[in-house]
């Protein structure tokens, strides 16, 4: 498990302990190792227990926490916490320029439990009467509300999470023998989600098309060329490309990284990698060592010059 994912999931438990006015010391533990193991330049699932609690920000305590999230991929604490808060009031936690004590006071003084009451409070002027808001804060909060509306179909990491292992779970139930992997922002662990994409490496893609068109996996699902759209049930933009097993890991590599990355690996010679065995054989034929999923974003990382090419 890479560490984004861990620290993503301490850094929610510590909000979430904030909003339910947990101790303050535990609070700053679980923020903080969360910070830290988010700068790591290494995967503290790969640690033991006695190593975790020798790391600087992290100790004996969220070590065990650690363990846990990759032992189980939750924490039960966490899903504890989560049960006893309103899933809109952990919602609203999400909205810039609103923190955790800010959301407790909304939520037990006023009762608001969603984003969408939360928005009808500002529009009547209700937020100005509690203590600590007032007139500034309650225009950011409304502003920041409406450009969360506009910008519909955007999701949290954490809230893709379910859906993906759903649909990536049904997939699995649908076809025993083909490659499958997530691609993308998803792959890249990105913190807001714009479109859910699945790469999946079949021997028949016409049969594997028409299989997920009309299955249940998506809602609204279309045929777009060699690749179905649609959406979950909560309105996740989803992608599932379908290409030839022995295209399959170039289509990976392709569909993962942001374009710039792409195109700067592809100009290095990359482009020349014929029905790859892996993404490893990719980065190779372009002089590079192999790059995980998340760092691939930009050029800035990728300090080997590119090939030349002599001619004599």
């Amino acid at each position: 498990m890479e560490n984004k994912p861990i620290a993503r999931k301490l850094r929610l438990l510590s909000q979430l302990m904030e909003l339910h006015e947990v101790n303050p010391f535990k609070i700053k533990s679980i923020a903080n190792a969360a910070f830290a193991i988010d700068k790591l330049p290494y995967l503290v699932s790969a640690k033991s227990f006695e190593e975790l609690s020798t790391i600087y920000g992290i100790g004996k305590s969220v070590a065990t926490k650690i363990i846990e999230v990759v032992q189980t991929g939750t924490i039960q604490e966490l899903e504890e916490i989560l049960a006893a808060t309103p899933a809109g009031v952990v919602e609203m936690m999400a909205i810039k320029g609103i923190g955790a004590k800010k959301v407790a006071v909304i939520w037990r003084d006023m009762g608001i439990e969603t984003v969408g009451e939360l928005y009808y409070a500002c529009n009547e002027n209700r937020l100005i009467e509690l203590k600590g808001f007032g007139l500034k804060t309650q225009e950011e909060i409304r502003k920041a509300i409406e450009f969360r509306m506009a910008s519909s179909g955007k999701f949290l990491y954490h809230q893709v999470e379910p859906e993906a292992d759903i649909i990536i779970g049904k997939i699995k139930d649908t076809f025993d023998n083909a490659l499958m992997e997530f691609a993308g922002e998803y792959r890249r662990l990105c913190e807001v989600i714009n479109v859910l994409e699945l790469v999946v490496g079949s021997r028949d893609c016409g049969m594997a098309l028409h299989t997920i068109l009309h299955s249940e996996i998506l809602v609204n699902a279309v045929n777009e060329d060699g690749h179905v759209k649609g959406e979950t049930a909560n309105g996740l933009n989803v992608i599932i490309w379908v290409v030839e097993k022995r295209h399959y890991f170039t289509k990976l590599f392709l569909q993962t990284g942001n374009d710039e990355h792409v195109k700067a690996v592809l100009d290095r010679g990359a482009e020349d990698a014929d029905q790859p065995e892996n993404e490893e054989m990719i980065y190779h034929k372009a002089g590079l060592t192999f790059m995980k999923p998340e760092l691939r974003e930009g050029v800035t990382l990728l300090i080997a010059p590119p090939k030349t090419s002599y001619h004599s």
